[in-house]
C-alpha cells in the first residue's frame, strides 16, 4: 500500500511538473467555426463509473467501449459499454474493479482479439496488489466474465503499475510495459525500478510471463507511458516520460529482437527540456503513418520523426504554449490520415477549471496542407458541464466525428464521454 501511493504521488508530480517546464510559445490559434459538441454519457460516480482517464475504442458495430479510474460498484473502476439506439446513448457496466485480486484503478485503454475478448491493464490491485493484465470474454447472455491473466509482484526483478493497454498479437501473445520495477534497484531518486517490459504467453499451465527488457535511470529510458506501437518487423516502439541524453526529458525508444536472444533498446530521440521542443512530460506513446514516419505529443507539442539511413530526424510541428494556448498533454495523438492528427491537452484553452487557472483543456488538429503542418482547428473545454480535463487521445470514426473522454466535469462532475463534430 506504501509503494502503491509513493507510486501515484510521483505520477501526480510528474502530471504537474509539464507545467513548469512548458514553453512560452506565442501561437495564433483559430477558433473552431461551426463545430459542434455534444455530451453522450455523464458519469455519476457509483454505480456507473468515475473518471474516465483512458482513450475509447469502438467494435465492428460502432459501440463505445473505455474504462473509468474509480467509481463503480466497488470504488474501484470500471470497464463499460455505450451502445446508440435513436440518438440516445445508454451505458452497460462490463465489470466493476472491487480493488482485491481482480484489480483496481484501471488507467488503461481496452484492445479486442481476433475473437471479440477485451483486454486491459489495472495500475494496482491484483494477487499482490501491483497491478494486473485482464481479459474480458463476451458470454452468451450478454455478461463478461472477467479473468486476471497476470498479477504484478513488484519483487525479484518484475514489474509493477502497468497504465497503458496490452499488445495482443495475433498469436495471442501480449506484450506490455510497467511504468515500475525491473532489475533496477535505484530510478533516479526513488529506491525502486524504473519499469518493464514484458510477454505473457498462453502455456497449458496458465500465462507466464517473461521480462524482455529493464528500463534503468538516464541515460536510458526510464518509467516508460503510453501504448506500444509495432512495426513490419516486429519492432516495438514506446515513450518515457523520463531518462535518454538530459536525465528528466524523458524519450522515444525502440525495442527490437536481438541476434541470439533478448531485446535492445535504441533510443531514437531525447526530448529537449532546456530549449523547450519537445519538452519533457507525460507523452502517450507513438503512432505511425503509411510512410514509416512516428508521430506524439509531449510537453513542448506534437513532434514527428522521421526514419533516414542515418537516424531519425525530430520536428516540432505544433508547438505549445501557456494558456489559453493548448498545453499539457497527457496522451499521445490519434491519425486519421497520413496528414491529419488529432490530440487532447489536459490544460490550456481559457477558463478556470483547474486549481492553477491554466485553462480547461483543448482538443487540437494539426494538418498537413501543401506540405506544410498547420494547426487549423481548436475546441475548447470551457463549459464544466460539457466535461473538462481531457487525459485520453481521441477517436475518429469513419464521417469524422471526434470521439473522448474528459476526467472531470458533466452532470455530476466526474467526467463525460462526447463527441465533436467539425
Amino acid at each position: 500500500m506504501f509503494r502503491r501511493s509513493i507510486s501515484r504521488t510521483i505520477q501526480v508530480f510528474s502530471r504537474i511538473a509539464i507545467a513548469i517546464f512548458a514553453t512560452s510559445v506565442l501561437l495564433t490559434t483559430q477558433a473552431w467555426g461551426g463545430a459542434g459538441s455534444k455530451v453522450l454519457y455523464s458519469f455519476s460516480g457509483k454505480p456507473d463509473g468515475a473518471n474516465p482517464y483512458s482513450s475509447l475504442i469502438f467494435d465492428s458495430a460502432g459501440n463505445l467501449y473505455g474504462t473509468t479510474e474509480a467509481g463503480g460498484a466497488h470504488g474501484g473502476g470500471t470497464v463499460y459499454e455505450l451502445t446508440q439506439s435513436n440518438g440516445v446513448w445508454t451505458e452497460t457496466i462490463l465489470h466493476s474493479f472491487s480493488g482485491t485480486q481482480d484489480g483496481w484503478q484501471p488507467q488503461s485503454s481496452l484492445v479486442f482479439d481476433k475473437a471479440g475478448n477485451l483486454y486491459g491493464t489495472t495500475w494496482s490491485g491484483g494477487a499482490f496488489q501491483n497491478g494486473t493484465v485482464y481479459e474480458l470474454s463476451p458470454n452468451g447472455d450478454g455478461t463478461w466474465t472477467e479473468t486476471v491473466l497476470y498479477s504484478f509482484s513488484c519483487c525479484n526483478g518484475d514489474g509493477f503499475n502497468p497504465n497503458s493497454a496490452p499488445f495482443v498479437t495475433a498469436s495471442g501473445k501480449i506484450y506490455g510495459t510497467t511504468q515500475w520495477g525491473g532489475a533496477a534497484t535505484t530510478c533516479n531518486a526513488w529506491n525502486f525500478g524504473c519499469g518493464t517490459f514484458f510477454e505473457l504467453t498462453h502455456t497449458p499451465n496458465g500465462w507466464k510471463e517473461a521480462i524482455l527488457y529493464s528500463f534503468f535511470a538516464a541515460p536510458d529510458s526510464s518509467a516508460p507511458w503510453g501504448n506500444l506501437a509495432r512495426d513490419k518487423a516486429g519492432n516495438f516502439y514506446d515513450t518515457a516520460i523520463w531518462g535518454g541524453s538530459q536525465s528528466y526529458a524523458g524519450t522515444v525508444f525502440q525495442l527490437s529482437p536481438a541476434t541470439g536472444g533478448g531485446w535492445t533498446e535504441n533510443i531514437l530521440y531525447t526530448l529537449d527540456q532546456q530549449t523547450g521542443i519537445g519538452v519533457s512530460g507525460e507523452i502517450g506513446g507513438v503512432v505511425f503513418d503509411s510512410s514509416g514516419n512516428m508521430y506524439g505529443a509531449s510537453g513542448g507539442g506534437v513532434f514527428e520523426l522521421s526514419p533516414s539511413s542515418s537516424g531519425w530526424t525530430e520536428t516540432t510541428i505544433f508547438p505549445f504554449g501557456n494558456s489559453p494556448a493548448p498545453n499539457n498533454p497527457y496522451s499521445g495523438v490519434a491519425i486519421e490520415r497520413s496528414s491529419i492528427l488529432w490530440g487532447t491537452t489536459a490544460w490550456g484553452g481559457g477558463g478556470t477549471c483547474s486549481v492553477t487557472g491554466n485553462g480547461c483543456g483543448t482538443l487540437y488538429r494539426v494538418q498537413k496542407i501543401n506540405g506544410v503542418w498547420q494547426e487549423n482547428a481548436i475546441f475548447h473545454f470551457r463549459d464544466q458541464s460539457k466535461g473538462w480535463f481531457p487525459t485520453s487521445s481521441p477517436i475518429i470514426d469513419s464521417s469524422g466525428n471526434v470521439y473522448g473522454t474528459t476526467l472531470n466535469g458533466g452532470a455530476f462532475g466526474f467526467g463525460v464521454v462526447y463527441e465533436v463534430t467539425p
